[in-house]
């Protein structure tokens, strides 16, 4: 994962697109969220439907498909498809990747290669387009966290722009905006050029949400929120004072560790029924040496 800022808004073109979620990818109607989030140990049970409607825009040497913007009511990914223009005198390459960076891509996509973007343009005779491609949201703190960026190069010679963050405001559904910036000529330090297509996420599944407290006294715990969506539960805590560093475990009934959850945060755990009462692990330099069990009881 990458974490990048980028360049603002140069440039807009505004295309109208509603995105039912997650959508399926032009390559193969393989989800490539699915794809990417399976590297880090998450497999996404969610079937892609078919796309009630697709936005495909031309952005200099690129064309560039919004193909999937799954949003699970506090996460929201997106996958975005680039090909090269037809006769572009540019080679396409994902521009959080970097010139020098391999063309087979850098999560084993592809056979290995040496060969970089700058010697597959030098060699094709071309300059270097570098395209970046997210939710415009993600540029503003007020509205969401700290994103990450990534990429999966495929055998065609076009590429998979991956993204995500988590939101801080849910709802039943979440702007997914898309914010494309191109720049030519690497060397040059050309200005870069930008467009916004406007797009709106539809929430994946129902969400729901308890709220826990501890049974024990003198817990260090004040409340856990357990929220339960489409793709994982997401566990946030209410401490009675500032308990740094300190890490929550959900147990299932044998007192053993829940699987974790999408790998994007730790505080993620696989999908599980939302009981009456949960049994908790409290690990952390501020806990001591022997992590602290409690359990916990929901509220009416």
């Amino acid at each position: 994962m990458k974490h990048v800022k980028l360049q603002r808004l140069c440039a807009v073109l505004v295309v109208t697109l509603m995105l039912c979620v997650p959508i399926a990818t032009a390559e193969e109607a393989e989800s490539q969220l699915g794809w990417f989030l399976e590297l880090y140990g998450f497999s996404l049970e969610l079937t892609p439907p078919a796309p009630e409607q697709e936005a495909t825009l031309t952005c200099g040497a690129a064309q560039v498909t919004l193909t999937e913007a799954l949003y699970d009511g506090r996460w929201l990914f997106a996958a975005v498809h680039v090909t090269p223009v037809e006769g572009s005198g540019s080679l396409v390459m994902p521009a959080m990747a970097g010139k020098n960076a391999l063309t087979c891509g850098s999560n084993g996509e592809l056979p290995k290669t040496k060969e970089t973007f700058a010697q597959a343009a030098e060699a094709a005779g071309k300059g270097l387009c570098a395209v970046a491609a997210y939710p415009a949201i993600f540029d503003d703190p007020q509205q969401a966290g700290s994103y990450f960026l990534d990429y999966r190069m495929l055998a065609d010679g076009s590429f998979v722009l991956l993204s995500g963050a988590e939101l801080t405001a849910g709802g039943e559904t979440a702007d997914a905006s898309l914010r494309v910036i191109t720049q030519e000529a690497l060397d040059k330090e050309a200005e870069p050029a930008a467009w916004t297509v406007p797009a709106t996420a539809v929430l994946a599944g129902p969400v729901e949400t308890r709220v826990y407290v501890p049974v024990e006294e003198d817990a260090p715990l004040t409340a856990l929120n357990l929220t339960r969506t489409a793709l994982s539960m997401y566990a946030d805590p209410v401490w009675e004072d500032i308990m740094a560093g300190t890490r929550i475990t959900l147990l299932d009934a044998a007192g053993e560790p829940l699987p974790a959850g999408h790998p994007m945060t730790g505080s993620t755990w696989a999908l599980a029924p939302l009981e009456d009462t949960l049994e908790v692990e409290l690990s952390g330099s501020m806990i001591g040496l022997e992590p602290l069990r409690l359990t916990l009881r929901a509220q009416e």
